[in-house]
């Protein structure tokens, strides 16, 4: 009955340091690890959290910075260069309209009177040498005539003239 005793004692040690063992992990588990694994945990989650939020101000600054480039900078430049452009193009399209008005078009009235003019002076020599033509035509025809009248005059003078003679001639 000693060892039994014994043996009883010794299970009974057994089963209370089991249990101690027991209740320390349990303690240990409840009040050491478990406490540390939720703060990492949560630690971890408000880290998340806490870059997810940075990152949406992140994002957010830059859709704002984005945003006043754009309306402040950007849009503004694209404004005055658009500006700048149809001013350069009203005065190129101002500019060639009064080239064309103040120059090609006198020119080409110049030329235009120009033509003309070398045209009626042209008229006016051809005129000029057809009326000089004329006069010498007629100046030749009148010399034509004169010189038939006088050949026909001088012929009948020789034709009397040798007829005087002939007669002459046969009366002796």
């Amino acid at each position: 009955t000693g060892i039994c005793f014994v043996g009883s004692g010794i299970a009974a040690a057994a089963r209370s340091v089991a249990h101690g063992l027991a209740a320390a992990a349990n303690a240990v588990y409840t009040h050491v690890l478990r406490p540390i694994a939720v703060g990492v945990w949560t630690g971890i989650c408000f880290v998340g959290v806490s870059i997810a939020a940075a990152a949406r101000a992140v994002a957010w600054g830059l859709a704002m910075a984005s945003n006043a480039i754009y309306t402040t900078v950007l849009k503004p430049i694209g404004m005055g260069a658009w500006a700048l452009a149809c001013f350069i193009a009203r005065g190129l399209a101002s500019a060639a309209s009064g080239v064309y008005v103040y120059v090609f078009c006198p020119i080409g009235r110049g030329i235009g009177a120009a033509a003309s003019a070398a045209a009626a002076a042209l008229s006016a020599v051809a005129s000029a040498i057809g009326a000089v033509l004329s006069s010498v035509g007629a100046a030749l025809g009148s010399m034509g005539r004169m010189i038939g009248r006088l050949i026909a005059t001088t012929t009948r003078e020789i034709r009397n003239m040798l007829n005087s003679l002939m007669s002459m001639f046969r009366g002796h």
